[in-house]
């Protein structure tokens, strides 16, 4: 199936269109999704929110190339996941309280 008849059903809410993405699209966007998370399960999990964004996102002007617009999808999935599993507050050191109450 062509990329064209791909968007055409992604537009008209066809859910082969979403089989088809996965037939073409998935290893690639998994390889993007793995090579940012180094996660499989976290790289899963962004190509399936790939899909979703994709189907519910599909602009009026159709995209020209679609791997293009699934690869920007993914990459910016991926590197929210990076910013969110990076964030200051769930990188937190535990403390010792033994080591803490020794020094009162």
């Amino acid at each position: 199936m062509t990329q064209t008849q791909i968007v055409a059903q992604l537009a008209r809410k066809d859910e082969e269109a979403l089989l088809h993405l996965r037939d073409q699209y998935e290893v690639y966007c998994l390889t993007i999704a793995r090579r940012l998370l180094r996660s499989e399960q976290a790289a899963e999990e962004c190509v399936s929110d790939t899909w979703l964004r994709a189907w519910n996102a599909i602009p009026p002007e159709r995209p020209e190339h679609l791997f293009a617009y699934l690869a920007a999808i993914c990459r910016n999935l991926a590197l929210n996941r990076l910013d969110w599993n990076n964030a200051r507050k769930r990188k937190a050191e535990v403390v010792s309280l033994t080591a803490e109450l020794e020094s009162c």
